[in-house]
C-alpha cells in the first residue's frame, strides 16, 4: 500500500501523516451507444431535383479513432426492403448521392449510427422524399467532387 505525505513543521521538528486518499473524478470512457440525432435533408414528404443529391443530419463528425461510423440507406418501401442506395462507413454527418434516383418516384431514407457499443437510429423514423425532374439541381458542383461523408 503506497501513501502520500504532506509536512508540516511543528516546533522541535517535521510532522508527517498520510493523505486521505480520493477516489478519482476522471470521467471514464463512454461505453454507450451513440447519442439520438435527427435527419436535416432532404425533409419529410420533400421534392428534390434529379442528380447529385445532398443528405444530412444532425450529430457530431466523427474523429479519428472514435470508432462512429454513418450508414445512410435509401428505399423504395418504408420497411427497407427495397433498397436503392447504401452508404457506409460515412464519418460525416452528410452524404452526396451521385446514383440517378428513378424520377417521379417517392423513397425513403433513414440513418444509423454505430460504435463499438451499439447502433443508434435516426430518431422521429424515416423521412421520404420524391424525384422531381422538373426542378433545378442546386448542389454544389465543389461538393459532387470532393469527397463527402
Amino acid at each position: 500500500m503506497s501513501f502520500s505525505y504532506f509536512f508540516r513543521e511543528s516546533g522541535s521538528g517535521i510532522l508527517t501523516a498520510p493523505l486521505p486518499k480520493k477516489p478519482s473524478v476522471l470521467p471514464s470512457r463512454s461505453t454507450a451507444a451513440p447519442a439520438p440525432f435527427y435527419l436535416k435533408r432532404p425533409r419529410d414528404e420533400e421534392r428534390i431535383a434529379a442528380g447529385p443529391a445532398l443528405f444530412e443530419w444532425t450529430g457530431y463528425r466523427s474523429s479519428a479513432g472514435d470508432g462512429r461510423t454513418f450508414t445512410l440507406e435509401i428505399a423504395k418501401d418504408e420497411q427497407f426492403r427495397e433498397l436503392a442506395v447504401t452508404q457506409d462507413k460515412l464519418r460525416d454527418c452528410r452524404a452526396v448521392v451521385r446514383e440517378q434516383l428513378q424520377p417521379n418516384q417517392s423513397y425513403f431514407w433513414r440513418v444509423t449510427a454505430t460504435n463499438p457499443h451499439g447502433a443508434t437510429a435516426n430518431a422521429l423514423g424515416p423521412r421520404r422524399f420524391t424525384v422531381d425532374p422538373d426542378l433545378p439541381n442546386t448542389v454544389d458542383a465543389a461538393l459532387v467532387e470532393q469527397e463527402v461523408g
